[in-house]
């Protein structure tokens, strides 16, 4: 249903199309790897590899939503590529070598040092405990002055403690808190980030998402929507109907960092 939506391989707004307009300003190649972390279906990392020919990494914590994202229907394409840009010959590459997504505890999750041309984030740092570890790893993970693409929801100041966060956010008692902006923009300043980027992306990714649900209304407006379909999709419906009056009433926003790791 949510792919229904946000379309193949998504499941947020946007889709893949809005996560890779902002992966590729940072100059993506066939000489790039890519770190994904919180892969979901994977539906960014196979456009990155398809779009920019880059090498992407991808971790996801959900093991099945790992095991689909590799599925043989999803990554059974065979790309021709010259070799690294170099080269006048082409070689057949699978799709599933040039984007891999594997199952990992995002938690305890280690990263080899030094590897990564860019990596990125989206809407999954909220989850964690130990968000400040994560960052460190990827921090490791990328080559000196590479970037980090983070996006997520925030807490707005002050409403740490609002009820309406925990039943409009769909979280439990005991999920992990979220971060502040400014919380954020002191841990990633404090273990060696340097912030490029600051922006609230909250009113884009609301008109991303009644666009995505507007769409799938409009492609059935002369069938209308299949029986077996409605019911998951007022439950799609109000899951984020209820992100959005968060949004609306200015507990949570949507904030998109971007930083460079620095020299040392």
């Amino acid at each position: 249903m949510t792919e229904a939506v946000f379309g193949s391989g998504a499941i947020g707004p946007g889709g893949s199309a809005r996560t890779v307009d902002m992966v590729g300003a940072f100059g993506l190649g066939s000489d790039v790897n890519v770190l994904d972390v919180g892969s979901r279906l994977g539906g960014t990392a196979r456009a990155i590899a398809l779009d920019y020919n880059a090498w992407v990494t991808g971790y996801e914590s959900d093991p099945e939503l790992a095991a689909a994202a590799m599925a043989p229907e999803r990554v059974d394409v065979t790309l021709n590529s010259a070799n690294s840009g170099r080269s006048s010959k082409s070689s057949k590459i699978k799709l599933a070598d040039k984007a891999r997504i594997h199952h990992a505890d995002i938690e305890t999750l280690e990263i080899k040092p030094g590897v990564y041309d860019c990596a990125f984030t989206r809407e999954m740092l909220h989850n964690l405990r130990d968000k400040t570890r994560l960052l460190e790893e990827i921090l490791i993970g990328l080559k000196p002055h590479c970037p980090l693409l983070l996006t997520d929801y925030f807490v707005a100041p002050g409403k740490e403690e609002d009820p309406r966060v925990a039943s409009l956010m769909g979280r439990e008692a005991d999920a992990p808190p979220f971060w502040t902006v400014s919380g954020a923009e002191k841990a990633l300043g404090a273990m060696g980030f340097d912030l490029r980027i600051s922006d609230d992306i909250t009113a884009q990714y609301r008109r991303d998402l009644l666009d995505d649900f507007a769409r799938l209304i409009g492609d059935h407006e002369k069938t209308g929507i299949p029986r077996q379909m409605v019911e998951p999709l007022l439950r799609l419906a109000e899951f984020w109907g209820n992100r959005v009056h968060a949004f609306d009433e200015g507990l949570v926003s949507v904030h998109k960092f971007v930083a460079l790791r620095s020299e040392g």
